[in-house]
Order: C-alpha cells, then sequence, then structure tokens
C-alpha cells in the first residue's frame, strides 16, 4: 500500500511540473464498490454488500477527445453466504471483509466532446477553423480576422468578439472590459480503459482450520488489474466538469476475496466501482489580452 501511495504521489509531482494551460485536469471520485466472487457469485448489485469507493486523478488531456489519467482507487468489498437463502444451510458459512488499494494508468476516450471553433464562409457553410481560406464570418455574419491563436471582429456598437481555437467566445469593450464571456460546452459518453496494480487484504471467517486459504503464503496481496468502463462526461463550465461513471476490474485472481480452493477456483474475482468524478481544471484558458502584451 505504501508503494502504491509513493508512486501515486511522485507522478502527481511530475505531472504538475510541467503543467500548461488547462492540460491538466486534477479529480476526485466518490461511489460505491461491489464485488463478484466465490462468497457473492452472481448478484453484483447486491444493495446490503455495496461499499464506499474514493479516488483521486491526475489526467493530462491529449486533446479534447483523447486523455491519459494516473488514478488511486481506495474501496472496501465484503461478503456472506448468510445473504443466500440456499447458503444458510451450509455447515460452515463464510463471510469477508477486505480494503482494497487500486494504482492504475487509464486512457478515456470522449467521441462526442470535440472542443473547436467552427468559422462561415459568405455563403453562410460551416466548417473549422483548421479549413479556413479567406474571409470568415461567425453566426451573427460579424466579419472575423485571424490573430495567433484567436479570430477577432467587431459588431456594429464596436464591441470586440473574440473566439478561441476551442470555440470559447469573450466580448469587450472598446477598452477591452470583459463584456460577456461564453464557454462551448460538451457532453459526450466515454470509454475507459487502463492497466494497474491491487492491493487486496482480505479476511475471511468460517474457513475451517484445515482450508488451504489458511496457508499464509497461499497467495499474494499484489494483483495485476485492468480497469475498463465508461460514463458520462458533463463539461458545462471553464474551471471544472463532472462525470459519471461505472467500471469493473478483473484483477487475474480468485484470491481477493481469501477464499478460492475452497470454493470454486475456476472461476476469477471481479470488483465494481460507480459514482461521481469531479474534475477541476489546472490552469487558464489564454487570453487575448495577454497575447496583446506579447506583440
Amino acid at each position: 500500500m505504501r508503494l502504491l501511495t509513493f508512486i501515486f504521489i511522485s507522478s502527481m509531482m511530475l505531472a504538475f511540473s510541467d503543467m500548461q494551460a488547462q492540460k491538466y485536469e486534477l479529480s476526485f471520485f466518490s461511489g460505491i464498490s461491489n464485488y463478484t466472487g466465490d462468497i457473492n457469485r452472481n448478484n453484483v448489485l447486491y444493495m446490503e454488500e455495496m461499499q464506499m469507493s474514493y479516488g483521486a486523478q491526475v489526467q493530462r488531456n491529449l486533446n479534447s477527445s483523447f486523455s491519459a489519467g494516473i488514478e488511486y482507487v481506495y474501496a472496501k468489498i465484503s461478503g456472506d453466504d448468510m445473504n443466500f437463502e440456499e447458503r444458510r444451510t451450509w455447515t460452515s458459512p463464510i463471510s469477508f471483509q477486505a480494503p482494497l488499494h487500486e494504482l492504475n494508468v487509464n486512457f478515456r476516450w470522449a467521441p462526442m466532446s470535440k472542443r473547436e471553433l467552427k468559422l462561415y464562409d459568405e455563403d453562410g457553410y460551416k466548417y473549422s477553423y483548421k479549413n479556413s481560406v479567406g474571409q470568415v464570418y461567425n453566426e451573427r455574419g460579424i466579419e472575423l480576422k485571424q490573430e495567433g491563436k484567436f479570430f477577432t471582429g467587431k459588431d456594429s456598437g464596436g464591441n470586440l468578439w473574440v473566439y478561441n481555437i476551442y470555440g470559447d467566445l469573450t466580448i469587450y469593450s472598446s477598452d477591452y472590459m470583459v463584456l460577456t464571456q461564453k464557454y462551448k460546452k460538451r457532453v459526450s459518453p466515454f470509454l475507459m480503459l487502463g492497466a494497474g496494480v491491487l492491493y487486496a487484504a482480505p479476511t475471511p471467517v468460517g474457513m475451517s482450520e484445515d482450508a488451504p486459504e489458511m496457508d499464509p503464503t497461499m497467495y499474494s496481496r499484489f494483483h495485476f488489474t485492468t480497469p475498463m468502463g465508461g460514463g458520462l462526461l458533463l463539461d458545462l463550465h471553464p474551471a471544472f466538469n463532472i462525470n459519471l461513471e461505472a467500471s469493473m476490474r478483473y484483477p487475474f485472481s480468485d484470491y481477493i476475496d481469501g477464499v478460492s480452493d475452497s470454493r470454486d477456483p475456476e472461476n476469477m474475482d471481479w470488483y465494481f466501482f460507480s459514482g461521481i468524478r469531479i474534475s477541476m481544471k489546472i490552469g487558464s484558458l489564454d487570453s487575448y489580452t495577454d497575447y496583446l502584451k506579447k506583440i
């Protein structure tokens, strides 16, 4: 567990040492955890055994659709034969609890989340700013010109309309006082896939003394794990976004509940997280007034 925590903190420090404008996010996750395995064979959503889970992540936005993150998650899982009627008559019912510490590297893809400025030609045809040729306009017909990473134009009142390449709009008065700011919002489903290391310390109760699992050298508490899942990205504000997500983990082990040979050694355990993630964007969006100071 100490090793996982050290790696996560070191990764955060390395990421923050190379921060650029909103390319990084720091997020916090809170939700529920559950598992399926030898004690809970079938019902992943069994309410009596749902536990709390928490996590923190540093995420690098590679572009507006793809990101890579380093995440630490703490959770608990539990199970009890007495939850299932057909097992209550067994001569040796088993229960367990296990704290989980997971460190993973994950990749996220949000296919509908592209933040990009769209412009119009004189015929009203809409296209990406990257393909702009000749005179361009905004949706209100204001003529725009490119200045560095910005497109600017003035309305009939003399106010300056400034778009960045992500589609965000700031309207300035003639003395550069901010009159209006509009953030280009995005809502998109996303998929997540990763790889990591899991530390699980199960404490099974009810095992017979001659059970193979009672040997402390029978299995390791460290396991490789593969997070996979998805959710919904709600990017509605320039300073933060919200993710609703659910994921499953395959830990390549049948011992995260401390039970295997005594029950069903042919089937591996799985564990699951679902909840809400709040991501804080690090840095600020490029400012047109800062651009003017540099030229």
